[in-house]
């Protein structure tokens, strides 16, 4: 009997190890390859480059619907953790492809960049903005579209350079006083934990404790952007909770800022229903 017991005691605990493991090292992207088939099955124009950045690669996927020409850019940016290929239901949109290049990277420290994490807010804006120049995008012409923890990222851009056409942040981590540190947030750190934990979690896990003291830094910008910004917020959402809405309409100027709120969504609301997104890029594409 003892030994039934102990023999279903260990069968449990390496269940568990294999589950932790298994979600602990997930890298949240997809490689070239799985990337290239899937875009040349669509028959879409596209582009995979890794581009030297301030002593980083950062991997740039740029998709083109064939024959279309459209001199408008979609510009996203990731959340935490995540990828490019997050946005895969966007970039391999056709309808929105015959309106606009579509631009997707993976942040330092996430999919197929540089492996090592950069955690300040306005070094990740920069990096970005030097990434935009090298590709020679026209600022006037691009549409930044950022979710959760991308959000302050590319308000940071859009206060360093004012000519974006507009910014389209959905369920972002944005205030400082609203960012929240979870009891499991540090567990890709913790010495039991790290060696099973993918570079992306633990990427995530140093930019979530260092999230507080960033956003106090930029968010004392936002009052000064004048790009038009629209922020999606989901009621039901843990991870961006609707005080950070509260507190954006604090600190962003209303004649440059305004939102949606939504009952059902949740955090993953662009993944969910890209349809909202979709008619958010198309209004403030009319404006």
């Amino acid at each position: 009997m003892r030994k039934k017991l102990l023999a279903s005691m260990l069968l449990t605990i390496t269940l568990i190890q294999l589950v932790v493991g298994y979600v602990l090292g997930q890298n949240f992207t997809k490689s070239d390859k799985r990337i290239t088939r899937l875009l040349k099955k669509q028959s879409l124009d596209f582009k995979i480059d890794y581009l030297n950045v301030r002593d980083s690669k950062i991997r740039l996927l740029s998709v083109n619907h064939k024959g279309a020409k459209p001199i408008k850019n979609i510009f996203f940016i990731h959340g935490a953790p995540g990828s490019l290929t997050a946005f895969e239901s966007y970039y391999t949109n056709k309808e929105l492809l015959k309106e606009f290049n579509v631009y997707c990277v993976d942040r330092i420290g996430y999919g197929k960049s540089t492996q090592t994490t950069q955690i300040e807010i306005e070094e990740q804006a920069e990096s970005f903005i030097q990434l935009i120049d090298q590709v020679k995008l026209d600022y006037s012409n691009t549409l930044l579209v950022s979710h959760s923890f991308g959000g302050a990222i590319a308000a940071s851009m859009t206060y360093a350079r004012p000519s974006f056409k507009a910014h389209l942040m959905l369920n972002p981590v944005i205030s400082s006083k609203a960012e929240k540190i979870f009891w499991y947030s540090k567990i890709p750190l913790m010495i039991p934990f790290r060696w099973l934990s993918s570079n992306a979690l633990i990427s995530a896990a140093l930019e979530k404790l260092a999230h507080p003291n960033q956003l106090s830094v930029i968010e004392k910008k936002y009052k000064h952007i004048k790009v038009p910004t629209v922020m999606y917020q989901s009621k039901k959402d843990n991870l961006a909770p609707i005080e950070h809405l509260q507190d954006a309409q604090e600190l962003f100027d209303s004649a440059f800022f305004s939102f949606k709120l939504f009952e059902d969504q949740g955090h993953l609301l662009p993944f969910k229903s890209p349809e909202l997104v979709l008619k958010g890029i198309n209004d403030l594409d009319k404006d």
